[in-house]
């Protein structure tokens, strides 16, 4: 298996993934098929899960003649991309005799480097996931919804969000005050919601802040949600944002249930 990047935007995209999976994962299994990359993951509390899913074409080469499922720990493999240059290329080699992912910086004008990652043994089941119409859709910029979940976390640790034919409504709430958000029509690139529909909904604000971390995937982000099912939030990886894309990294919250 030889799996390379050499476009500059998509290896800062493929580093920046792995460099925030291990805020939510220790370790996970990586998948490669003849038809791409595949990863499903859930954090400690199994109240968030990450899929993230690359099709072939998205590479600059992309050599898998058979399925391949490898373990890796998070951490280690995010020490290794902190050693990535910016002008440098990714390169990575599996032999199936080994037991070792080797992964290489080269080109540029860096100082190349080699690195073994050696891989684990994990026993994970994927979870069917199936596809499905929410009653809310959203497309809003990525650094906005960062900032904005930044400033809701001053005053508590869970998020309220109300949603109407109107607008989506952001409200946090603690001892020392309150903050209200209110997204309007105009003030995002799509807005969709089912006829007379109204919804609360409450998250934990920790979760949307590590979800928040993986923003330079993409300028825009989807968000997605309906009644009793957990929140959807889609950063495309194509080069057409669109939350029908092929490739993509997204996320699903369970939604917290009130005492």
């Amino acid at each position: 298996m030889e799996v390379v990047l050499t476009s500059a935007k998509k290896v800062q995209i493929f580093a920046d993934i792995f460099r925030n999976l291990k805020n939510i994962l220790t370790d996970v299994n990586i998948s490669f098929s003849e038809i791409g990359l595949y990863i499903q993951g859930m954090d400690v509390t199994h109240a968030l899960l990450v899929e993230l899913k690359i099709k072939k074409e998205w590479f600059d080469n992309y050599n898998v003649t058979k399925n391949i499922t490898m373990g890796i720990n998070c951490e280690t493999f995010f020490k290794i991309l902190n050693c990535l240059k910016d002008d440098q290329n990714i390169k990575l080699n599996f032999d199936e005799d080994d037991d070792k992912l080797s992964i290489s910086f080269s080109e540029g004008e860096s100082i190349s480097k080699d690195f073994e990652l050696n891989l684990m043994e994990i026993d994970a089941e994927l979870m069917d996931i199936p596809e499905k119409e929410y009653q809310m859709d959203i497309c809003l910029k990525s650094q906005e919804f960062t900032d904005l979940i930044k400033e809701l976390t001053i005053f508590n640790d869970i998020v309220t969000i109300n949603c109407d034919d109107n607008s989506m409504k952001m409200i946090a709430s603690g001892t020392l005050g309150k903050m209200n958000v209110e997204i309007k029509d105009a003030d995002v690139i799509e807005y969709a919601i089912e006829e007379d529909t109204n919804l609360e909904l409450n998250f934990a604000l920790n979760f949307l802040a590590k979800i928040c971390h993986f923003n330079k995937l993409n300028t825009d982000l989807y968000f997605h949600c309906s009644d009793d099912t957990p929140l959807k939030i889609h950063y495309s990886l194509d080069d057409e944002t669109s939350s029908e894309s092929q490739s993509y990294c997204r996320f699903f919250i369970a939604p917290k249930i009130n005492e």
